[in-house]
């Protein structure tokens, strides 16, 4: 939420600017990210695809869907 509760002479003192960046600190600070975790979670979910179209392919050949 971005407000604030100023004074009359803050505002004097802005030359009665009410631009809300004067008043209110709008930075947000960016979310650090674990890049070797985010790589061990691919590294995971492509084995876990890999493992699925392995079985995936074991069923249609049983099933006789093969091309």
């Amino acid at each position: 939420m971005y407000a604030a509760l100023v004074s009359r002479d803050a505002i004097a003192a802005n030359d009665y600017n009410l631009n809300i960046p004067r008043y209110v600190d709008t930075f947000e600070v960016e979310a650090t990210i674990d890049l070797p975790a985010v790589q061990h979670e691919i590294e995971t979910l492509e084995g876990q695809l890999a493992d699925v179209k392995t079985r995936m392919a074991a069923y249609l050949r049983e099933l006789g869907l093969t091309g």
